[in-house]
């Protein structure tokens, strides 16, 4: 019996993920630092808009429910962020599922129906059939490792086709931490595919220069690295597209504005 995970029940801007185990301490508790862990789907259920995930995983081994349920976005962005993406993912018990989360709450979801096909000894393998059902795009640098957590939501939307932007909140000292080499910025949009952003390097620069305690909310697209060179843990860098002044839930100032600049 086939259980199905449609996008329409999971509409809010994120997922809050409680989680309860078998074990006397949480995954949560016991591993401070976001990462992925890959588990065997056992079963699904479903009460109105929240999803329960029964995994089993492989490291640590032992069971956990992952109760998914819409989190909280503040409503002043509401008309800003976009809501995270998802498509319809069908569950069956005994499909592997990939998920990573950051202090109960979920950052990425994957899933594949089959276990991977046996490589010949030739030739070169092809991407893992993975399904993403889900990836945070919003996020609060006020909360510990967020940093962590943006480059697992990085690491993910950068190898999908349908292109996806990052919400980070913050002040501006944090929030805009690569821009304070602007050179080491115009070189990498013209490395990493966005060289019409190259030129907004300076600007945003200057803008940190001036701003570095300002409360902001930020457009980001996460550099897409080659595989090869991507980054270990946080520090996943990203372009900005656009900066919100943060009135504390008025509504937020558009302050600069790139997107036109910005390569499909």
């Amino acid at each position: 019996m086939k259980f199905r995970w449609r996008g329409a029940a999971l509409a809010a801007c994120g997922f809050a993920w409680t989680m309860g185990a078998t074990t006397t301490s949480t995954h949560a508790q016991a591993y401070p630092y976001p990462y992925m862990m890959n588990g065997v789907l056992r079963g699904v259920e479903h009460k109105g808009r929240d999803v329960s995930l029964s995994i089993h995983f492989h490291d640590p081994e032992r069971d956990q429910v992952l109760l998914v349920a819409p989190s909280k976005v503040p409503s002043a962005f509401a008309g800003l962020v976009e809501p995270s993406w998802q498509q319809p993912c069908e569950f069956e018990p005994g499909n592997q599922v990939r998920v990573s989360e950051l202090a109960g709450e979920a950052v990425t979801v994957q899933y594949r129906a089959a276990p991977p096909e046996r490589l010949e000894s030739r030739g070169t393998p092809g991407p893992e059939p993975w399904q993403l059902c889900y990836v945070r795009l919003y996020f609060d640098l006020d909360q510990a490792q967020t940093g962590y957590a943006i480059g697992l939501s990085s690491s993910v939307v950068v190898h999908y086709a349908k292109p996806l932007h990052l919400w980070i909140r913050g002040s501006a000292g944090k929030s805009l931490t690569s821009y304070g080499d602007p050179a080491h910025m115009e070189q990498a949009a013209a490395r990493f595919g966005q060289p019409r952003l190259a030129a907004s390097a300076r600007e945003v620069a200057a803008f940190l220069a001036k701003s570095s305690t300002a409360a902001i909310l930020v457009k980001t697209l996460p550099v897409h690295y080659p595989e090869r060179d991507h980054p270990i843990g946080g520090g996943w860098e990203q372009f900005v597209i656009t900066v919100y002044d943060d009135h504390d839930g008025g509504k937020p100032a558009r302050r600069l504005d790139f997107s036109a600049q910005e390569s499909p």
